[in-house]
């Protein structure tokens, strides 16, 4: 989803870097807009169920925010199953294309269940580049 929000130019939408600009600001109508397709396709992008839990948010940021909130948890037993499944791992009779494949299938899975690392020296506002 990052991918396509860079591609498109709309990732600030969602990290916050582009700000609500006032109702009374020119710029208001066109953040709006934009703010509105980058709801919609994140809201587009999840299951049914999961977007029923987030519907009510209006902006990306908060939106991208609440799932983060939601889902993005560190899971010290799915990652020692994984890191145990990692060292386990033979080549046997895969390809080496195959077998680095799947090692980096769990390489990746390992550090999707890593907790996100909070910024402990910024307090109001993160200028440290951890907190984004």
């Amino acid at each position: 989803m990052k991918l396509a929000l860079k591609s498109k130019n709309k990732i600030g939408f969602v990290d916050g870097t582009i700000v609500k600009p006032d109702k009374n600001d020119p710029a208001y109508v066109a953040w709006d807009k934009c703010n509105t397709y980058v709801v919609s396709w994140l809201n587009l992008s999840l299951s049914a169920e999961i977007a029923q839990s987030v519907v009510w948010n209006e902006t990306a940021v908060d939106l991208w925010l609440d799932l983060k909130h939601m889902y993005y948890h560190g899971d010290r037993y799915r990652v020692a199953e994984l890191e145990e499944e990692l060292y386990a791992m033979k080549q046997g009779n895969l390809s080496i294309t195959n077998y680095f494949t799947k090692l980096k299938a769990i390489w990746e899975d390992i550090d999707s269940f890593k907790p996100v690392p909070q910024c402990k020296e910024c307090f109001e506002k993160c200028d440290c580049g951890l907190g984004t």
